[in-house]
C-alpha cells in the first residue's frame, strides 16, 4: 500500500511539470530566468483590423446630388398627319419635303371636276327668277280681282259665291309664291353644300410648321383607310420631355422657368408646362414637359437634352 505522504509528493511533481511545459509552449519566461528578460515582447504580431471607408462629408454628398443628370429629349410641339376629308384621286400636290408652310396653306387637292359642274347647275337654278316673277304676278292679279269683286258685292252686283271663289284663288296664289320662294332657298342651300364639298377636296395645313413627309403623290388614290397626305410638325415652340427622379418632385412645378443644356448647342431657358402627377414605378421617375421657344429654328426635334434644376434663374423665356 502507498502511504498518503507519497501520493501527495507525486501529485505535486506532476503539477509542477505541467506548469513548466505550459510556459515553454507559450514562449513566456519564468521569473528569475537567466535566458529571457522579464519584459520581452510577445512573439505573435497583433491582429490587423479591416479598414472601413469613411462616409463623404455632407458637402461632397450635395455635390454628387447636384451632378446627377436629368436627361430628356426634344420633340415637336405639334405633329399633325394631315388627312383628306373625302376619298378620291389626288389632282395636284403643291408642297415638298422640308418646305415651310403656314396655317391654311393649300397642300394638295383632290379631283373635283364633277363637283364643279354640279356647282354651275346649282348656280343657274339659284339665279332663275322666272317662276318667282310668275307667282308674284298671279298673286297681284288675284288681289286686284278680289278688290273689284268686293266693290261689286257691296253694291249687290256680285254674289257671295263669286267672292268666295276669288278669295280661294288668292290664297292659292299666295301659297304658290311661298312654294317658289322655299324652292329658291333650297337651291341656295344646295349651292352652299356643293361649295363646302369643293373645300373638302382641298387639303390644307392646320398649323404653321414644316413638311416632314409627303406621303402621296399626284394621281394616287386617297381612301378612308389611308387618308393621310402629308405630315406637318410645329418646331416653334419645342416640347422638351424629361424623366425626373421621384425624390426631386419638390424641385419642379408648373410655370417654373428652368435652364437646359441641349446637345445641339446652347443653354436655353424654358417654361414647365406639365408635371405628371403619376410616377413610373419601374424607373422611379415622373415626366416633366418644358416649353422651349424656338423662333430661329436653332434646335430640332429628337435632340438629347439635360435639365439643370440646380441652376437658379429668374429670367423669363
Amino acid at each position: 500500500m502507498f502511504s498518503p505522504k507519497l501520493i501527495v509528493q507525486s501529485f505535486c511533481v506532476v503539477v509542477v511539470g505541467c506548469v513548466v511545459l505550459a510556459c515553454v509552449n507559450s514562449g513566456g519566461s519564468r521569473p528569475g530566468s537567466l535566458n529571457t528578460p522579464v519584459d520581452a515582447a510577445p512573439l505573435n504580431d497583433p491582429p490587423v483590423l479591416p479598414s472601413v471607408p469613411a462616409e463623404p462629408p455632407p458637402a461632397e454628398q450635395e455635390q454628387e446630388q447636384e451632378s446627377e443628370q436629368i436627361e430628356g429629349f426634344t420633340e415637336p410641339w405639334k405633329d399633325i398627319h394631315v388627312a383628306a376629308a373625302e376619298m378620291g384621286t389626288l389632282q395636284s400636290v403643291q408642297v415638298k419635303d422640308g418646305q415651310q408652310v403656314t396655317q391654311g396653306q393649300l397642300l394638295a387637292r383632290l379631283n373635283d371636276d364633277v363637283l364643279k359642274v354640279s356647282l354651275e347647275v346649282a348656280s343657274a337654278g339659284m339665279s332663275a327668277t322666272g317662276e318667282l316673277e310668275t307667282a308674284r304676278t298671279q298673286l297681284e292679279l288675284k288681289q286686284v280681282e278680289l278688290e273689284k269683286l268686293q266693290e261689286l258685292f257691296e253694291r249687290e252686283h256680285a254674289s257671295q259665291q263669286e267672292l268666295d271663289r276669288v278669295s280661294g284663288e288668292l290664297r292659292v296664289a299666295e301659297s304658290r309664291l311661298m312654294t317658289v320662294r322655299e324652292d329658291l332657298d333650297i337651291r341656295r342651300l344646295e349651292h352652299a353644300r356643293i361649295q363646302a364639298q369643293l373645300k373638302q377636296r382641298e387639303i390644307r395645313s392646320t398649323i404653321d410648321g414644316v413638311i416632314v413627309e409627303v406621303k402621296k403623290e399626284e394621281g394616287e388614290f386617297v381612301s378612308p383607310s389611308d387618308p393621310v397626305v402629308a405630315r406637318v410638325v410645329q418646331l416653334d415652340p419645342l416640347r422638351v420631355v424629361f424623366s425626373v427622379p421621384n425624390e426631386r418632385r419638390g424641385d419642379v412645378k408648373n410655370g417654373q422657368t428652368v435652364m437646359m443644356r441641349i446637345a445641339g448647342g446652347g443653354v436655353p431657358i424654358g417654361t414647365v408646362e406639365h408635371v405628371s402627377p403619376v410616377a413610373d414605378a419601374s424607373s422611379g421617375t415622373f415626366q416633366v414637359n418644358v416649353r422651349l421657344p424656338n423662333p430661329d429654328g436653332q434646335w430640332h426635334g429628337g435632340e438629347k437634352s439635360e435639365l439643370l434644376l440646380d441652376v437658379e434663374t429668374d429670367d423669363a423665356p
